[in-house]
């Protein structure tokens, strides 16, 4: 029932857009650098390094208005101008595939259409990397990003998720930036506000050693639960459109698994939930009446 934090450092101040820097002249660590260009707006990712397990890592995003016009974008919160997220469900096992409901609750528990993935990490701000106790407001600001101008975030992750953090698995995954795009400014007229990101992924290897495992695969975790036949009724006692969303969080290395959903004889806002421990083991079942 966690939602992604966000992350939080104040953006750079518009700067003239410059050329993507030529990785061989920026560092002795190896870069990963890609760029993607669109309506004017050019985004370029840049990772130093790959990342790492239970260490940190470092990512830098450029947006660059490239337009002879300004660019309206979603901004809010502490005022990042772009977002960096890493995801590593390919380095997890993938378990069993389910017919029917079943399936379908497993696509969408793992992050399918619009839901959460339960298996990802996002970059931290700079200035703000390592800090507890950092609350960003849940706002919305509309921005312009002046014709020429650029903004910039280096933010860092800390190889670990859950709560509290865990080891990331290590093995493959995507590193992607993004830069919440609104469209240019007089041609979306002032009152839009959907955003159209544009992103930038980056295939990637999460590296390194942990001094300690990483927990269950979030799929073998739904795996276990929808192999309870108590929680595999829950999902199948009504269609797919009675649906609230799926819940998957880990804590204290456990995995709870859960649908909040609409009862057959128009309840609402129910919800049913199992907790898997490290084993694979249902420990703990909970099913609102």
């Amino acid at each position: 029932m966690s939602r992604p934090a966000q992350s939080s450092t104040a953006p750079s101040t518009d700067a003239p857009a410059t050329p993507p820097a030529d990785p061989g002249t920026e560092s002795p660590t190896e870069l990963l650098v890609d760029s993607v260009t669109r309506d004017g707006v050019r985004v370029t990712l840049t990772l130093e390094g790959e990342p790492r397990t239970a260490a940190a890592s470092w990512a830098r995003i450029l947006i660059e208005n490239l337009g002879a016009r300004g660019v309206r974008w979603a901004g809010g919160g502490c005022g990042d101008p772009g977002d960096i997220a890493i995801d590593f469900r390919a380095a997890f096992a993938a378990g069993r595939a389910w017919p029917g409901l079943l399936g379908r609750f497993k696509v969408l528990a793992l992050g399918g259409g619009r839901f959460q993935n339960p298996a990802a990490g996002r970059y931290m701000g700079e200035a703000l990397f390592g800090r507890s106790d950092v609350a960003c407001p849940d706002d919305l600001r509309i921005e312009t990003l002046r014709a020429g101008a650029a903004l910039s975030l280096r933010a860092g992750w800390t190889g670990l998720f859950g709560v509290p953090g865990v080891p990331a698995p290590t093995g493959p995954a995507v590193v992607t930036g993004s830069f919440p795009f609104i469209g240019i400014a007089g041609v979306v007229g002032r009152d839009v506000t959907d955003v159209r990101a544009i992103e930038v992924p980056i295939p990637t290897t999460i590296a390194g050693a942990a001094d300690r495992p990483a927990p269950l695969s979030p799929a073998l975790a739904i795996d276990a639960a929808l192999g309870d036949p108590q929680f595999a009724a829950w999902v199948q006692a009504v269609p797919e459109s009675s649906w609230i969303n799926p819940s998957v969080d880990l804590a204290d290395g456990a995995w709870t698994i859960g649908l909040f959903r609409n009862g057959p004889n128009g309840e609402l806002d129910l919800f049913g939930a199992v907790t898997v421990d490290p084993s694979g083991a249902i420990t703990h079942r909970r099913f609102d009446p």
